[in-house]
């Protein structure tokens, strides 16, 4: 057996098992005709539209866009969980990991393959919605590199949903405990970044503008000056200092990406993240951190994402737990 096959042992027999049942293929099917359900009651909306009017308005396509984008986020990250969080603690339930273990396997390696048998499956998932996307092409504001963009990036994310529930697979024994620790920290992860960025940011500027007030009143000032005197800072602790908890945040991630399609709704047009900048002045917009949104938090997913895994391989890790019983049996 040559060594490309030996390392991907784990990934080989868990595709091959997963594409034999049925649930990959019913999974398709139910994900698809949500996605399909939503994607024609928006074109049947605007097929009577213009059938009413007169005219076809197609200013509601960019709506359709982030509907199915986070139609499609929200099953994901019900579905992956399930899919990822008895992936190692099932083999531990069956007793058949320390056979794995007994291979030329790594612990490494077995969780690499587990993790991508997951991601190969979940991917078709996202590739079979892509049709979906496509019909935002009538609209003309998305192009082919936009649509792989949000693709990619959906991927990403989905990688690090996946990393997160092998990551309590690995450390727990029990199946049903792995599941409900994945949940929890999906959603925790979801909620408290988000809630985070927010909170910050507000209550730091918050109490800048009170000492810059208390600032103003101490220099003579009587009233509020729509620009900065000299020699008073109007931010003391910078308020950005609340985005990095953002960036940690894949709804903004997929807001971002999905919203640099160059749409145009009436006076507004879509740029991304930097729409923070204009609804919380403190935050500035404009700033180069606005434009490189993505990739910045694309970087951070795909390093938590390997921080999990490594952490997987780790709790796996025969050695260790060996090298600690004998450090016990030397002590007594």
């Amino acid at each position: 057996m040559s060594k490309f096959s030996i390392k991907n042992a784990v990934l080989y027999k868990d595709m091959t098992l997963d594409m034999k049942k049925g649930k990959i293929f019913a999974l398709i099917l139910v994900f698809n005709l949500l996605v399909g359900i939503i994607a024609f009651t928006f074109l049947g909306g605007i097929t009577l539209g213009g059938i009413s009017s007169g005219k076809v308005s197609y200013a509601v396509m960019p709506f359709m866009l982030y509907t199915l984008v986070f139609l499609e986020y929200g099953i994901m990250i019900m579905v992956v969980p399930a899919l990822t969080a008895g992936v190692i603690s099932l083999e531990k339930e069956r007793q058949t990991l320390e056979v794995l273990l007994t291979t030329r396997l790594t612990p490494w390696e077995i969780v690499w393959g587990k993790f991508w048998s997951v991601i190969n499956m979940v991917g078709l998932l996202v590739l079979s919605s892509v049709p979906f996307l496509a019909l935002v092409f009538m609209y003309g504001g998305i192009n082919i590199i936009h649509l792989l963009l949000i693709v990619a990036v959906f991927m990403v994310i989905t990688m690090y949903t996946a990393a997160m529930g092998i990551m309590w697979s690995s450390i727990l024994k029990n199946t049903m405990g792995s599941v409900i620790m994945s949940y929890i920290t999906v959603f925790f992860s979801r909620t408290v970044f988000l809630s985070l960025g927010i909170g910050v940011s507000g209550v730091i500027a918050a109490i800048d503008e009170a000492i810059y007030m208390n600032m103003l009143n101490a220099a003579g000032y009587t009233y509020y000056y729509s620009h900065t005197p000299s020699g008073i800072p109007q931010y003391l602790i910078p308020p950005e200092i609340g985005i990095p908890f953002f960036l940690l945040s894949p709804e903004c991630t997929l807001w971002d990406v999905a919203n640099r399609m160059g749409f145009q709704i009436g006076t507004w047009s879509t740029r991304g993240m930097d729409f923070l900048g204009e609804i919380y002045p403190y935050l500035s917009s404009g700033k180069w951190y606005w434009y490189l949104w993505t990739p910045i938090s694309v970087g951070l997913f795909l390093l938590l994402t390997w921080g999990m895994l490594k952490i997987s391989a780790f709790a796996l890790n025969p050695v260790k737990k060996k090298g600690k019983k004998n450090k016990k049996s030397r002590v007594k």
